[in-house]
């Protein structure tokens, strides 16, 4: 006796061959099997609304089907089974695969056939929808093929169709599986090497089109089941498949998109947004192929064949022909990014006083605009001092980025600074000189040491730019013998470091008297200061020299004022130096800054006006 098994699989669109060597892919459907139906016939028509969905058949015999790059001519969609769906999947390497599901035939295919039916696999619903026409496209494929040919064992399937003709009278039943151009029912006998052979494609051995693709030892070439029908009228909707005279040799046929894609995108232009936020991007349908009139739906309401100022995102553009035969198209627009990055080189002070940055820049338009923050506005490379810098980049498209890199020293001395909650402020004016018998060169390293009784330890220093600057001084947290730093009358003395010698000698300073408010800081101290300028934090004012800042500390925003010149550029650092807020081109006196976005902590506020610069910890 000759067993057999025969598969349904209802696909999305038919494909060119694209791969070799690879098996289509079948799970299960997503969801309940009635909801998953429904879901995907509603998802493949515009205005079809899918309505009673039953299914008869083994739960493992329906799933969900994709050609998973191989050679099978149909892309995704259902699949029903009068075995499993699993034995669909290639290679062919058994030319009898079955799997008897104990499942009970159909009554409407034995209509077909003279043989009793096993193992149906039945889908079934009702459907409205405003097309004019139906169509399912279709391919059979069967492990019948070719022993059994012209035998008993002819597996049967078929799609019948109930409802209104607009010729007159109904449609009741109506199978709609012919061979093209006739009223001939497709099957194993009218079908096949012998029959009607330019439809038949053998499947067995390893040169065969379809040898890795599905189990199957023989299928037809895919066909479209199509009826005319009345728009917003009820029809019936039936798919089955079923083995015949006996449970064995599995089956199938896959079906592609539930409305024929007569409309269809043959040349298209996407433009890239030139930059994030542009709203400059655009979609050009260059030709389309339909049976005119055409008509034109996009995700964002435009009845046009193109669509411009679009901003990134994803685009779908629905075609609908004078038949209502239609077809969904997505785009994607994105944005040709530019970005820029700098490389900095330290600064080498045997060869010169200035290090180097050199721009990175992917994407854009060129040419490119540079703004560099030492005024530079020629080139993709800066000689550049000691400290922070960035660079505004713009593009010919007038997209801009913006990058910041931190110029260093290629050599420092190994002055570690004990970090406190206690900080005081020592101003250095820009007419200051150190006793050292060492020239005071741009660079230099100006220390605080104190001894905590067994060896000195820095309380802080700063870098002599040849400018008015600030030492930030760490003091000591009282009652905390652990975290030490520098208090109020204790000993100190200065150390100087010049890296061009690359070596440190003591030093004494000598400060401008005039300066308002000052406290004798080291009393009796190795030093040779006599008084400072000195800021304690958590005041609820600073001043440092006509710069004012308040309140601080603080949680939110801080008022920054100048009673001299005005500000221009306000960078705040975290104590590693990387740059957390940057406001530039200010040209005013006033400014509020807000801070909320930062976590708690100790910062450093760089104010620079047209002759100063202010370094101040908040």
């Amino acid at each position: 006796m000759k067993l057999k098994i025969f598969t349904l699989a209802i696909l999305l669109s038919l494909t060119s061959i694209v791969a070799y060597a690879q098996s289509i892919d079948v799970t299960s459907l997503p969801g309940t099997t009635t909801t998953a139906i429904e879901n995907f016939f509603e998802a493949s028509y515009i205005g079809l609304d899918v309505l009673n969905v039953s299914y008869t058949g083994h739960a493992l015999s329906v799933g969900m089907f994709d050609q998973n790059g191989s050679t099978f001519p149909l892309d995704s969609g259902l699949i029903l089974s009068t075995g499993y769906r699993s034995t669909a999947m290639g290679p062919n390497v058994t030319g009898n695969t079955s799997a008897v599901t104990a499942m009970p035939g159909d009554i409407l295919l034995e209509t077909l056939i003279p043989q009793t039916t096993y193992d149906a696999c039945v889908i079934e619903f009702d459907f409205v929808t405003c097309a004019s026409k139906f169509d399912l496209t279709y391919l059979f494929a069967s492990e019948v093929y070719p022993e059994f040919v012209s035998s008993n064992y002819l597996d049967v399937f078929s799609i019948f169709l109930t409802g209104p003709n607009p010729f007159g009278n109904s449609y009741y039943n109506h199978y709609l599986t012919v061979i093209p151009g006739s009223t001939v029912p497709v099957s194993i006998n009218s079908i096949n090497s012998t029959n009607n052979q330019a439809y038949y494609n053998h499947n067995m051995g390893t040169s065969s089109i379809c040898f890795d693709a599905i189990e199957f030892d023989g299928f037809i070439d895919p066909f479209v089941a199509s009826a005319n029908i009345i728009p917003c009228e009820t029809y019936h909707l039936k798919i089955a498949i079923a083995d015949a005279e006996d449970q064995n040799y599995d089956s199938g046929l896959f079906i592609a998109h539930p409305m024929n894609n007569s409309a269809t995108t043959v040349g298209t232009t996407v433009n890239n947004e030139t930059c994030d936020g542009a709203a400059n991007g655009s979609i050009y349908i260059d030709s389309i192929v339909g049976n005119s009139p055409l008509t034109y739906e996009w995700s964002t309401g435009s009845q046009e064949d193109s669509i411009v100022n679009l901003n990134v995102g994803t685009y779908t553009l629905t075609v609908v022909d004078a038949q209502n035969l239609y077809s969904v198209h997505t785009f994607e627009v994105s944005t040709d990014t530019m970005e820029v990055s700098l490389t900095a080189t330290p600064i080498n002070l045997s060869v010169s006083p200035f290090g180097s940055i050199v721009a990175t820049i992917t994407g854009g338009m060129s040419p490119f605009t540079f703004d560099w923050s030492n005024g530079a506005t020629t080139g993709d490379s800066i000689d550049a001092g000691y400290g922070p810098h960035s660079l505004v980049l713009t593009d010919a498209a007038g997209c801009t980025d913006t990058a910041e890199t931190f110029v260093n020293l290629a050599t420092t001395p190994n002055w570690t600074v004990q970090e406190t909650n206690i900080q005081h402020v020592i101003r250095i004016p820009e007419s200051a000189f150190l006793y050292t018998g060492l020239p005071q060169e741009l660079y230099d390293f100006i220390g605080v040491f104190y001894s905590d009784g067994s060896s000195y330890k820095c309380a802080g220093y700063m870098i002599w730019q040849e400018t008015s600057d600030s030492i930030i001084v760490n003091g000591d947290i009282v009652g905390t013998p652990e975290i030490e730093g520098l208090y109020i009358g204790q000993e100190f003395e200065w150390l100087h470091w010049s890296p061009t010698p690359g070596i440190a000698v003591g030093a004494g300073a000598i400060f401008d008297a005039s300066f308002p408010n000052q406290e004798l800081f080291a009393f009796n101290g190795l030093s040779s200061v006599d008084t400072l300028y000195l800021l304690p934090s958590g005041v609820k004012e600073e001043s440092v020299e006509y710069i004012s800042i308040f309140p601080n500390p603080t949680v939110d925003q801080i008022q920054i004022k100048s009673d001299e010149n005005v500000i221009n550029e306000i960078v705040c650092y975290d104590l590693l130096g990387s740059v957390v807020i940057q406001k530039q081109n200010l040209n005013r006196k006033h400014f509020q800054l807000d801070i909320q976005q930062l976590p708690m902590g100790t910062y450093l506020l760089k104010i620079n006006n047209k002759y100063r610069k202010r370094i101040i910890k908040i």
